[in-house]
C-alpha cells in the first residue's frame, strides 16, 4: 500500500496569546501504508506548512494507531520562542529550582519551650521529651514545612541516543537516588522524580528530568540517643512506649527509639545522560 496522508478536520483549534506561549495547537495529519515512522515522519515534513497563521512549525508528535495507521500533530508556535528553543544544541542543559519548601509531619520537636501546669490542679507537668500532641496512647504529632529543592534539567539530546532501551533506563532510575556524586550534590541527596521529553523541529529530543534535593545528616543530635547519621531520602521514625511519670505520677508516652530506614534504592545517574 502507497503512503498517504490526510488532514484532519477541525484540527487548527488552538490558542492565542501576544505573549510566547501562543500556539495553534494542533495541525492533525493522519498518515497510512507504512510501519516505518522515518517513512511517515518524512512525509509530513514533506506536506504540513512551516508557517500557520503568524505562528512557525515548532515540534512533532506521532502515535501509531496500529497496523499501519499513524496520527501525527504538528505543534506551532510564536517565532521569537522558536528561535530561543533553537539557540540550544545537543548536549546543552538548562536548570531550573524551586526552593517553596515540602510539608512533613513530625512526631518530636527540636525543643520543648515550656510546660505549665493547669491552675485547675496545679499537678506536676509530665515530661513527653519533646513528643507533640501526647493524649492517651496516641502521639499526634504536628505537619510543619521544612526546607525543600526541586531540581529540573532540560537537556537536548541527539534523536539517536534515545532509543527504547534508554527510556526504560529512564523508568528504572524513576524514585532512586544518586549512587555517586552528581551535579555537585552528594550521594543520596538526590531523588529522581522522572523525565519527560519529546521531539523538536530539529528533530533532536528535548528532555525534561526533575529531581527533589534533601540534605544528608552526619552526627546529627536529636537530644535523647546517640547522634545520628541518615541520608536525606530516608525515613526516620520515634518508638514511642508507655512509662510511669514519677513526678506526675501518671502513665505516659515518651519517644524510646530512633529508626532510620531505606526505602529507596540507589541509582547510576550518569545513565540518564545529562
Amino acid at each position: 500500500m502507497a503512503l498517504e496522508i490526510f488532514l484532519a478536520d477541525k484540527s487548527n483549534d488552538g490558542t492565542d496569546s501576544p505573549d510566547d506561549k501562543s500556539s495553534r495547537d494542533r495541525l492533525v495529519y493522519f498518515v497510512t501504508g507504512s510501519t516505518d515512522i522515518s517513512a511517515v515522519k518524512s512525509l509530513f515534513y514533506a506536506t504540513a506548512p512551516a508557517t500557520h497563521e503568524g505562528l512557525v512549525f515548532g515540534n512533532l508528535q506521532h502515535a501509531s494507531l496500529g497496523a499501519d495507521i499513524w496520527k501525527l500533530t504538528g505543534n506551532y508556535i510564536d517565532p521569537q520562542k522558536k528561535e530561543e528553543d533553537e539557540d540550544r544544541s545537543v548536549g546543552e542543559s538548562i536548570f531550573s529550582w524551586d526552593t517553596t519548601g515540602n510539608t512533613q509531619h513530625i512526631s518530636v520537636s527540636k525543643e520543648t519551650k515550656q510546660r505549665v501546669a493547669s491552675s485547675l490542679t496545679h499537678e506536676p507537668v509530665p515530661n513527653f521529651l519533646k513528643a507533640i500532641g501526647v493524649n492517651d496512647d496516641r502521639v499526634e504529632g504536628v505537619d510543619v514545612v521544612v526546607p525543600g529543592l526541586k531540581y529540573s534539567v532540560s537537556h537536548t539530546l541527539a534523536q539517536a541516543s534515545v532509543t527504547l532501551a534508554y527510556i526504560r533506563t529512564l523508568r528504572d532510575l524513576t524514585g532512586t537516588t544518586n549512587a555517586a556524586a552528581f551535579h555537585g550534590f552528594a550521594i543520596g541527596e538526590m531523588l529522581f522524580l522522572g523525565s519527560t521529553g519529546q521531539e523538536s523541529s530539529a528533530g533532536d529530543i528535548d528532555g525534561r528530568f526533575d529531581f527533589l534535593i534533601g540534605e544528608n545528616l552526619t552526627n546529627h543530635d536529636i537530644g535523647f540517643v546517640d547522634p545520628i547519621n541518615k541520608k536525606a531520602h530516608d525515613y526516620l521514625w520515634y518508638h514511642f512506649e508507655p512509662e510511669e511519670d514519677t513526678t506526675a505520677k501518671s502513665l505516659i508516652r515518651r519517644p524510646t527509639s530512633v529508626h532510620i530506614e531505606r526505602v529507596t534504592e540507589p541509582g547510576d545517574f550518569s545513565l540518564l545522560l545529562i
